[in-house]
C-alpha cells in the first residue's frame, strides 16, 4: 500500500467542510424549533381564546379531548435523538394544527 505525505492531503478542507455543515444542521434545527413553536403557539392560543369563550360549539370539546389524547400518547425517546422522534413530534404538531383549523372563523 503506498504512503502519502500528511501535507498533501486535503485535511484542512475537510475539517473547514465539517464545520461549515454543522452550521448548516445548527440553522436548519433552529428554523424547525422556530417553526414548531410558532405552530404550537398558535394552537395555544386558539385553545386560550376557545377558553375565555361563552359558548363552546359542542365539536370543539371533541377536539380538545382528541388534541389531549394525542399530546398524552406521543411515545418518544429522548435520549436517541434519532430523525424518526423528531418525526413523530412533528406529526403531533401537525395533527394539533389540523384539529384547531377551522377554530379562528
Amino acid at each position: 500500500m503506498k504512503t502519502q505525505e500528511a501535507d498533501s492531503l486535503p485535511t484542512k478542507a475537510v475539517l473547514d467542510e465539517i464545520k461549515t455543515f454543522r452550521r448548516s444542521f445548527r440553522q436548519a434545527l433552529d428554523s424547525c424549533a422556530a417553526r414548531m413553536d410558532e405552530n404550537l403557539d398558535a394552537v395555544g392560543a386558539k385553545v386560550t381564546a376557545l377558553a375565555a369563550s361563552k359558548k363552546v360549539p359542542s365539536g370543539r370539546g371533541r377536539d380538545l379531548r382528541d388534541m389531549l389524547t394525542i399530546l398524552r400518547g406521543h411515545k418518544v425517546n429522548l435520549e436517541k435523538g434519532r430523525l424518526k422522534d423528531l418525526k413523530k413530534l412533528q406529526g403531533v404538531a401537525e395533527d394539533l394544527a389540523m384539529l384547531s383549523e377551522g377554530w379562528g372563523k
